[in-house]
């Protein structure tokens, strides 16, 4: 697949993922906007965000395709997990279902980093050509 098809798939289950979080948390909070709401949205929100940057940075050490690639599979990844977290488990049947929103966001800092450390540690590993190798004799 070419690189820019990858980014912006990546990019849009990113945006979904963020739209799915901010809708599913006014619903919850029945609309409500304040500044407390505003900015536990942005700590929901902060996993995509910071996400999208850190694999642009990594992009300038890595092949081009590679990260487009490892950026594609985790945004969809987290988008996979944004709807399992935020649709899946709100029923409004448990009083404490709302600690939801504030461990989801740790839950996505970490698989994303660990997802993000070992595919770009992979592909340093396994990219690598050795130029100057000879064969054993």
């Amino acid at each position: 697949m070419n690189t820019k098809i990858l980014k912006v798939i990546g990019i849009l289950a990113l945006a979904v993922a963020a739209v799915v979080t901010i809708k599913t948390m006014l619903d919850a909070g029945q609309w409500n906007i304040d500044l407390r709401m505003m900015i536990f949205i942005g700590w929901a929100v902060s996993p995509y965000v910071v996400f999208f940057a850190a694999s642009a940075l990594l992009e300038r050490f890595a092949s081009t395709f590679i990260m487009s690639t490892i950026f594609c599979i985790i945004s969809v990844l987290m988008l996979a997990a944004t709807l399992f977290f935020y649709v899946g488990t709100l029923t409004g049947e448990s009083s404490t279902e709302a600690l939801i929103f504030i461990f989801a966001p740790v839950y996505l800092y970490i698989g994303s980093f660990i997802a993000l450390a070992v595919g770009f540690g992979a592909s340093k590993l396994f990219g690598r050509a050795k130029p100057n190798s000879a064969p054993l004799p």
